[in-house]
């Protein structure tokens, strides 16, 4: 009969207990921003209004920080994000236009971004 090592054994249990060790939080050297492209149309000749998807943040180290450069066209929930994992909300003014950057930068730095799109329905 093999003999195990009890301190093995309970270290082996603690990282399972854990799931294993991983980070939910993402690489701690990239910011990652989902969705990464966003792209709306609205409805019987106009562009999209109102309530759009929420953007989920993780890696890099937060606190993050949001910068809308266009805030007549796209108005976001939040000017911060506290923790990995968390989102924020973005909100379409009915303003069209095309490839518009929201950028995310967290304690070191570092960015990422997501880039928005709002055309008129043909």
């Amino acid at each position: 009969m093999k003999k195990y090592n009890p301190l093995l054994l309970l270290s082996i249990f603690i990282v399972a207990a854990c799931g294993g060790g991983g980070s939910e939080s993402g690489l701690p050297d990239t910011v990652d921003v989902t969705p990464r492209d966003i792209q709306f149309t609205g409805l019987a000749g106009l562009c999209a209004v109102g309530a759009g998807p929420t953007v989920f943040v993780h890696g890099g180290r937060p606190p993050y920080k949001l910068f809308n450069t266009h805030p007549t066209a796209i108005q976001l929930s939040s000017e911060y994000i506290l923790h990995s994992g968390e989102g924020f909300d973005v909100n379409f003014t009915g303003q069209c236009f095309e490839s518009i950057p929201i950028m995310v930068e967290d304690s070191l730095g570092q960015l990422g971004k997501t880039i928005l799109t709002n055309k008129r329905a043909s």
